[in-house]
């Protein structure tokens, strides 16, 4: 049904080369690589949606030519006009441009109507600013020929939301008001509603819980009709959902075959003890009952190290009923309030990795962020005071209260939002975050230099001036080139820690991959000589090679610094390689739920409970709670 053959094409220094497969019909295929491999780039090319400054090779779609063999004709200087993410200005330059003849005119018509496109990112993909009806009505626009009749429009959006299991009420609301799979499953109604022959699919449950995941990709599968093309860095996603599957690495195939062949055919104990230190066992052609060496790499990935650090019964934070909700105002004053969290309980122990998990809305994040104050909160928090000072002492240091209160009260003292006013120095020194999106959390004005400097500064610049006068220019101007070089070693220190080396000093976070970026946070995280690291899903955007070298990090830096870990993360096998123990949370409204049938559910959020907690391999092994068992049984 799609065929691709010879396909070359060139994007500056990154080209795709020699790219040849096929999708039958009904068939299911996976394209598996690392991030920067050339997979979602391949999709693109296929759609018209990429400008090439080369392009040479044909594809096909039943027999029609979509691309006829440019044969590396130039097409640098057509494209200019062209924007990758405008189908309509695209196909003007296919029709005007003799250059780019061998595109077929009527790509347009075929792109959405018969082979559709779902991005990775839901929220990216939809227009903030119009409805979910008005977005899904935008393909017959493009199609009219499809439904001609407002009517009719109405009744397919209708029927294409219930097949991917939202109420056509939802149409009305805009793509903020909807939860993450929510906006996906909104993105597969838009792209199927025309009834497509090719379903290309781009990481489509990145970033999801387990069991988002797992609905979504049998909402996927369900579409039995349908050639299906997964793009993903996930082998369960692949396990799951596809039958053949094309490895990619550095924009060509490496191996093409049967997932289930691949999966089984493993690598010799010699070549998985050389996989990691020599990169180039990666292009070796494999012999015909072995996997390629850069196949076998990613497989290593699947297999997590395992956390053997024994953690004190020392206490050193401890929550006792922690409440957290988000209160909105009206544009009338009418102030309303969503709970997010109730009556959390949990003690993390010197060098323990205490694990958090539950669905999406189930409050994880809500936690790590009323931990460190950014958020108001109610019940009491308790960090040891002699938390990273040299003197031991049995006192228990509060929020912000002084040291002799043995716990925190916050419901009486929060009215301030901003952390100075709810965290003392001691706190937030001994404290600290790594977030999710790392890209996201760096400020991309600032080099890595500069932002990890601004991470060691404590004292504001005007701190000191006033000495400043009594020394001479001379031995002044030295202070500061000490200073100045101190600085530069520790930072340089930060950077080694993590294992980046000094030429990472002065990049911009644009020019890091996931994987370097992560570990800039992480060193600038440890620039206060923190005790504990609230680490918010601090590898789930990130594809599992990457993921594998972060969670060594992790565990290297807790051996050697004496860390503890609240480690809050949707992949239960992630938290079972990490975590000494575990605590699971889950709306309050899904609780009821799964302990009577007949409760009808709530319209208001009664927020996130704990429902279960203990030591890791207990918990998993014989969860108690049916809500904990739903949990572990999606996983893929």
């Amino acid at each position: 049904m799609l065929q691709v053959k010879n396909l070359n094409a060139s994007f500056g220094e990154f080209a795709l080369k020699d790219i040849s497969f096929s999708l039958a019909h009904r068939e299911r295929l996976g394209i598996l690589g690392e991030s920067g491999s050339g997979k979602s780039l391949l999709s693109q090319v296929i759609l018209g949606l990429a400008t090439p400054s080369r392009l040479s090779g044909e594809i096909l779609f039943e027999n029609r030519v979509i691309l006829g063999d440019l044969r590396g004709t130039n097409v640098a200087s057509t494209a200019t006009n062209i924007t990758a993410n405008t189908a309509n200005n695209l196909a003007t330059n296919i029709a005007t441009n003799p250059a780019q003849s061998s595109y077929a005119k009527d790509l347009p018509h075929l792109r959405g109507r018969h082979i559709a496109y779902i991005p990775q990112s839901p929220l990216n993909a939809l227009n903030p600013l119009h409805t979910i009806q008005k977005q899904i009505g935008e393909m017959f626009a493009i199609h009219k020929e499809y439904a001609k009749s407002a009517k009719e429009r109405e009744t397919l959006i209708d029927e294409a939301l219930h097949k991917v299991g939202l109420p056509k009420q939802l149409k009305s609301r805009f793509p903020h008001e909807l939860s993450g799979g929510q906006r996906q499953r909104a993105l597969i109604a838009m792209m199927s509603v025309l009834r497509p022959k090719v379903l290309i699919c781009d990481e489509p449950t990145t970033a999801l819980d387990a069991s988002l995941q797992r609905q979504i990709l049998d909402l996927l599968l369900g579409f039995s009709e349908v050639g299906l093309v997964m793009i993903s860095h996930d082998w369960g996603v692949m396990r799951h959902c596809v039958e053949n599957l094309i490895v990619m690495k550095d924009g060509q195939i490496v191996q093409k075959g049967k997932i289930n062949e691949i999966m089984k055919n493993g690598a010799s104990q010699n070549l998985r003890q050389n996989l990691a230190t020599n990169q180039n066992l990666a292009n070796q052609n494999p012999n015909p009952h072995q996997n390629h060496a850069y196949t076998e790499l990613l497989l290593e990935s699947l297999h997590l190290p395992r956390n053997t650090h024994t953690p004190s019964t020392e206490e050193i934070l401890t929550l006792r009923g922690v409440g957290i909700s988000y209160e909105k105002k009206s544009f009338f004053s009418h102030k309303s309030s969503t709970q997010a969290l109730r009556g959390v309980d949990l003690v993390l122990h010197s060098g323990e990795c205490l694990g958090v998990i539950g669905e999406s809305g189930s409050g994880k994040s809500s936690l790590a962020l009323g931990i460190l104050g950014l958020i108001e909160h109610s019940g009491e928090i308790a960090l040891k005071s002699s938390l990273g000072k040299s003197s031991a002492t049995n006192e228990t240091s509060t929020a912000n209260l002084p040291s002799t209160t043995s716990a925190l009260n916050i419901a009486n003292v929060s009215a301030q939002i901003l952390p100075p006013k709810k965290r003392d120095k001691h706190f937030t020194q001994c404290v600290q975050i790594v977030f999710q999106d790392a890209l996201s959390a760096l400020n991309p004005r600032f080099c890595v230099f500069e932002i990890l400097l601004e991470a060691l500064e404590d004292l504001p610049k005007s701190v000191g001036k006033g000495n400043a006068s009594k020394a001479s220019p001379r031995k002044d101007c030295v202070n500061k080139e000490q200073a100045k070089s101190a600085k530069l070693a520790k930072i340089t220190e930060l950077l080694k820690s993590v294992g980046l080396s000094p030429s990472f000093l002065y990049r911009y976070p644009e020019s890091l991959s996931g994987g370097q970026a992560q570990r800039v946070c992480i060193a600038r995280a440890l620039a206060k000589n923190p005790k504990i690291l609230l680490l918010d899903e601090p590898t789930s955007a990130l594809d599992k090679s990457a993921q594998k070298e972060i969670l060594e990090l992790l565990l290297e830096l807790q051996k050697t610094l004496g860390l503890s870990y609240i480690f809050i993360s949707h992949d239960l096998a992630v938290i079972e390689a990490m975590c000494h123990s575990v605590i699971v949370l889950a709306d309050l409204n899904k609780v009821l739920e799964s302990n009577q049938a007949n409760v009808a559910k709530s319209s208001v959020a009664m927020g996130g409970v704990v429902i279960e907690s203990g030591r890791v391999d207990e918990v998993f092994a014989s969860p108690k709670h049916t809500y904990t068992k739903s949990l572990l049984q999606a996983q893929l």
